[in-house]
């Protein structure tokens, strides 16, 4: 079965969940938009609904972001995955992004910001699954190296250390 046009949003946040929901749902009128509050939750709609996109945070009741990160590349690998967390641990962020996140961003997040986001995960996804794209590798970070800060540059700069570790 194909990936369908289908953003999911897994956040244990009740709230915050339901106001992504319905953001993207104002944004793309034409595409699904659902939501989870648990892994167990989120799991059902990926069986279901095939999601080009996923929204994922890093703490959930029932299981980490970083082990339904691994459940979604290892069945859907063309799936982008965007964490959206209130954790700015650099360890975190470089292992997300090893381990196939597309993007990390930081709690509060700016709506215009995570739309851009969203916005280019649907044209990767799209464009691999058009054009069959290979599946990247994902390495585990082994790195014992400590960056200090947690200023936006700084994340950047965590995220594409761990794009080049890959």
């Amino acid at each position: 079965m194909s990936i369908t046009e289908t953003l999911l949003v897994v956040d244990d946040n009740r709230t915050l969940n339901d106001t992504l929901v319905g953001f993207f749902k104002d944004q793309y009128p034409s595409r699904q938009i659902v939501g989870a509050t648990t892994v167990a939750g989120a799991i059902q709609h990926l069986d279901e609904h095939h999601p080009r996109v996923v929204i994922l945070d890093h703490y959930l009741p029932d299981r980490s972001g970083l082990e339904f990160l691994a459940e979604v590349s290892e069945r859907y690998p063309k799936t982008k995955v965007i964490f959206l967390t209130g954790c700015t641990n650099q360890e975190m962020i470089i292992s997300s992004i090893c381990r196939g996140a597309m993007d990390y961003l930081c709690k509060p997040v700016d709506l215009k910001k995570l739309k851009e986001v969203v916005e280019k995960a649907f044209g990767q996804a799209q464009r691999a699954q058009e054009h069959s794209v290979p599946d990247q590798h994902q390495a585990d970070n082994e790195s014992g190296a400590r960056i200090v800060g947690r200023s936006p540059e700084i994340i950047e700069v965590i995220k594409l250390i761990g794009k080049l570790a890959r």
